[in-house]
Protein backbone atom coordinates (compact mmCIF):
# COMPACT_ATOMS: atom_id res chain seq x y z
CA UNK A 1 0.00 0.00 0.00
CA UNK A 2 1.51 3.25 -1.15
CA UNK A 3 0.49 6.58 1.08
CA UNK A 4 0.27 9.89 -0.73
CA UNK A 5 2.25 13.10 0.29
CA UNK A 6 -0.66 14.15 2.76
CA UNK A 7 -1.02 11.22 4.50
CA UNK A 8 2.69 10.97 5.06
CA UNK A 9 2.23 14.41 6.06
CA UNK A 10 -0.41 13.94 8.43
CA UNK A 11 1.46 11.21 10.09
CA UNK A 12 4.36 12.67 10.85
CA UNK A 13 2.50 15.77 12.03
CA UNK A 14 0.81 14.04 13.98
CA UNK A 15 3.56 12.05 15.65
CA UNK A 16 4.97 15.76 16.08
CA UNK A 17 2.02 17.17 17.90
CA UNK A 18 1.38 13.88 20.04
CA UNK A 19 5.13 13.94 21.55
CA UNK A 20 4.45 17.77 22.07
CA UNK A 21 1.60 17.27 24.04
CA UNK A 22 2.89 14.03 26.14
CA UNK A 23 6.30 16.46 26.47
CA UNK A 24 4.25 19.65 27.70
CA UNK A 25 1.93 17.46 29.99
CA UNK A 26 5.24 16.51 31.77
CA UNK A 27 6.70 19.97 31.98
CA UNK A 28 5.95 23.56 33.04
CA UNK A 29 6.70 25.10 29.23
CA UNK A 30 8.13 23.63 26.02
CA UNK A 31 8.95 25.20 22.74
CA UNK A 32 9.49 23.39 19.57
CA UNK A 33 10.45 23.76 15.83
CA UNK A 34 9.18 21.21 13.22
CA UNK A 35 9.95 20.51 10.23
CA UNK A 36 8.90 18.27 7.63
CA UNK A 37 10.32 16.74 4.47
CA UNK A 38 8.82 14.46 2.35
CA UNK A 39 10.36 12.55 -0.88
CA UNK A 40 7.72 10.60 -2.99
CA UNK A 41 8.97 8.04 -4.89
CA UNK A 42 7.85 8.32 -8.38
CA UNK A 43 5.43 5.24 -9.41
CA UNK A 44 3.56 4.47 -12.37
CA UNK A 45 1.05 1.13 -12.36
CA UNK A 46 -0.62 -0.45 -15.83
CA UNK A 47 -2.96 -2.45 -14.94
CA UNK A 48 -5.23 -4.88 -17.43
CA UNK A 49 -8.89 -4.18 -16.64
CA UNK A 50 -9.89 -6.50 -19.77
CA UNK A 51 -8.15 -7.84 -23.32
CA UNK A 52 -9.05 -10.84 -24.87
CA UNK A 53 -8.25 -14.30 -23.58
CA UNK A 54 -6.44 -15.16 -26.75
CA UNK A 55 -5.58 -15.05 -30.41
CA UNK A 56 -7.24 -18.12 -32.52
CA UNK A 57 -5.88 -17.57 -35.86
CA UNK A 58 -7.45 -19.16 -38.88
CA UNK A 59 -6.35 -20.49 -41.95
CA UNK A 60 -7.90 -18.01 -43.55
CA UNK A 61 -5.87 -15.39 -41.00
CA UNK A 62 -2.56 -16.81 -42.25
CA UNK A 63 -3.54 -16.64 -45.67
CA UNK A 64 -4.24 -12.72 -45.03
CA UNK A 65 -1.25 -12.31 -43.33
CA UNK A 66 -2.75 -10.97 -40.17
CA UNK A 67 -5.07 -11.53 -37.30
CA UNK A 68 -7.58 -8.49 -35.83
CA UNK A 69 -7.52 -9.00 -32.01
CA UNK A 70 -11.11 -10.11 -31.18
CA UNK A 71 -11.73 -7.07 -28.30
CA UNK A 72 -10.29 -4.40 -27.11
CA UNK A 73 -7.42 -4.42 -24.12
CA UNK A 74 -8.41 -1.74 -21.88
CA UNK A 75 -5.50 -0.87 -19.53
CA UNK A 76 -5.93 1.47 -16.96
CA UNK A 77 -2.36 3.13 -15.90
CA UNK A 78 -1.97 4.93 -12.47
CA UNK A 79 1.16 7.56 -11.94
CA UNK A 80 2.33 10.16 -9.70
CA UNK A 81 4.46 11.66 -12.27
CA UNK A 82 3.64 13.76 -14.93
CA UNK A 83 4.32 12.02 -17.45
CA UNK A 84 4.85 8.03 -18.15
CA UNK A 85 5.96 5.75 -20.35
CA UNK A 86 3.77 2.96 -21.92
CA UNK A 87 5.93 -0.30 -23.46
CA UNK A 88 4.38 -3.20 -24.97
CA UNK A 89 7.12 -6.08 -24.93
CA UNK A 90 6.76 -9.13 -27.46
CA UNK A 91 6.72 -12.27 -25.52
CA UNK A 92 6.42 -15.16 -28.22
CA UNK A 93 8.41 -14.45 -31.17
CA UNK A 94 6.45 -16.70 -33.80
CA UNK A 95 4.14 -13.63 -34.12
CA UNK A 96 5.25 -10.83 -36.23
CA UNK A 97 4.93 -6.89 -35.79
CA UNK A 98 1.80 -5.96 -33.84
CA UNK A 99 -0.08 -2.49 -34.06
CA UNK A 100 -1.66 -0.90 -30.96
CA UNK A 101 -4.11 1.72 -31.98
CA UNK A 102 -6.06 3.96 -29.12
CA UNK A 103 -7.60 7.12 -29.19
CA UNK A 104 -4.84 9.73 -30.07
CA UNK A 105 -1.88 7.50 -30.92
CA UNK A 106 -1.01 4.33 -31.90
CA UNK A 107 2.46 1.83 -31.53
CA UNK A 108 3.83 -0.68 -34.12
CA UNK A 109 5.95 -3.29 -31.79
CA UNK A 110 8.54 -4.24 -34.68
CA UNK A 111 11.46 -6.07 -32.25
CA UNK A 112 11.14 -6.96 -28.66
CA UNK A 113 9.50 -3.60 -27.71
CA UNK A 114 8.16 -0.26 -28.31
CA UNK A 115 6.59 2.91 -26.21
CA UNK A 116 4.95 5.67 -25.88
CA UNK A 117 5.49 8.85 -23.62
CA UNK A 118 1.84 9.61 -22.17
CA UNK A 119 0.56 12.00 -19.97
CA UNK A 120 -0.23 10.88 -16.64
CA UNK A 121 -4.20 11.68 -16.06
CA UNK A 122 -6.01 11.96 -12.09
CA UNK A 123 -7.70 8.58 -11.15
CA UNK A 124 -5.80 6.76 -13.89
CA UNK A 125 -5.46 7.18 -18.04
CA UNK A 126 -8.06 4.61 -19.21
CA UNK A 127 -6.80 3.20 -22.71
CA UNK A 128 -8.73 1.35 -25.05
CA UNK A 129 -6.52 -0.37 -27.69
CA UNK A 130 -7.21 -1.92 -30.68
CA UNK A 131 -4.68 -4.58 -32.52
CA UNK A 132 -3.42 -6.01 -35.08
CA UNK A 133 -0.83 -8.86 -35.11
CA UNK A 134 1.00 -9.53 -38.43
CA UNK A 135 1.75 -13.28 -38.66
CA UNK A 136 4.55 -15.08 -40.60
CA UNK A 137 3.65 -17.98 -43.38
CA UNK A 138 5.16 -20.76 -41.03
CA UNK A 139 2.55 -19.98 -37.96
CA UNK A 140 0.05 -22.67 -37.28
CA UNK A 141 -3.68 -22.27 -37.06
CA UNK A 142 -4.83 -22.32 -33.15
CA UNK A 143 -5.48 -20.63 -30.38
CA UNK A 144 -2.70 -18.50 -28.55
CA UNK A 145 -2.45 -16.41 -25.75
CA UNK A 146 -1.63 -12.91 -26.02
CA UNK A 147 1.78 -12.67 -26.95
CA UNK A 148 2.54 -9.18 -25.59
CA UNK A 149 3.04 -7.55 -22.14
CA UNK A 150 2.24 -4.39 -21.00
CA UNK A 151 3.72 -2.22 -18.50
CA UNK A 152 4.07 1.82 -17.49
CA UNK A 153 7.07 3.25 -16.02
CA UNK A 154 7.21 6.75 -14.69
CA UNK A 155 9.66 9.60 -16.28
Amino acid sequence: MMLTKREVAVAVIATALTTLLTSTALADSATATLSVSVRVKANAVAQLESAPAGITVTEADISRGYVDLTGPIHVRVRSNSPRYLLTVTRLNEAFGPLTLNWEGGSMRVMASEAWAARPSVPGGDSLLLQGRLSLPPSILPGTYALPFGITATPL
